[in-house]
């Protein structure tokens, strides 16, 4: 659990939250007077989710998902929220099942629509509300509780419909996306966009628009979260070496050259 501290043989483990997943945790782990800190993917500023702050160490290995995005997730929930609103006769936000739809849920005005299907497993996330920033979990039941469900067989709704996965290519999103192609309807798409996948031919087709709502960090909090553990070597991982070269200026110590397989020596 998030907070806890683990002892194995002689090395501490501390962990912290993530802000990105309930009960998602990064780890900083002290071996030999020397401390590593992992974090995974992260969330600093999520509205949903807590992230712990994380200790000062030797070594972090940060997500570097969004490379030198600078755009802060409030300007990113506005543009998404605008976007929405002028389009009243609804729209398809294919959204993963975890993290991103609670995000959506807590920031989307008005009426809205969640496949049939996600009811449970949202509703099982925001169930320890200690997961949750506080009166996220409430505010998130309310919304859940009032939402319209969709199932495949009848109509896209007249609001915003949250259907999984992100990418289109499993879930009720795949009939969704069919169905909203099929007859004009708006689509919004709000997270990566793997080539091949039906979300990234419809950008690409001019079918489907784009606007990422943060689940990882953006560079200013990458450049901050680094500060704060006391400004450590820095490995980035979750990104192409085209994405690290652009951050190294605001992180000097970033290793721009380390691959899978490498050893390195704290």
């Amino acid at each position: 659990m998030p907070g806890d501290t683990l002892s194995f043989a002689k090395q501490k483990i501390k962990t912290g939250h993530t802000g990105h997943v309930a009960g998602g945790v990064w780890f900083a782990v002290e071996s030999g007077g020397k401390r590593t800190l992992y974090c995974g993917d992260v969330v600093p500023e999520s509205a949903v989710f807590p992230m712990t702050a994380m200790p000062e160490c030797d070594m972090m290995l940060l997500d570097c998902s969004y490379g030198d995005d600078a755009i802060p997730a409030s300007e990113r929930a506005k543009q998404i929220v605008e976007w929405v609103l002028a389009r009243p006769e609804g729209a398809v936000l294919p959204t993963p099942l975890s993290g991103r739809s609670l995000e959506l849920l807590a920031i989307l005005p008005g009426p809205l629509a969640i496949a049939d299907v996600m009811y449970e497993p949202l509703k099982a996330q925001i169930a320890d509300p200690s997961l949750l920033r506080p009166g996220a979990a409430e505010r998130i039941t309310a919304r859940l509780d009032t939402a319209h469900r969709w199932h495949p067989g009848i109509p896209l709704p007249a609001c915003p419909l949250l259907v999984h996965d992100g990418m289109g290519s499993a879930g009720p999103a795949t009939l969704a996306l069919e169905m909203a192609e099929q007859k004009g309807h708006p689509v919004l798409l709000s997270g990566h966009l793997p080539e091949g996948s039906p979300a990234h031919r419809m950008r690409e087709q001019g079918r489907a628009d784009w606007f990422r709502l943060p689940t990882h960090p953006t560079l200013p909090q990458n450049k901050l979260l680094w500060e704060n553990s006391g400004r450590p070597r820095l490995l980035g991982h979750s990104s192409e070496a085209k994405l690290l070269n652009a951050m190294q200026q605001a992180l000097p110590a970033l290793v721009t050259t380390a691959v899978t397989g490498d050893s390195i020596e704290i």
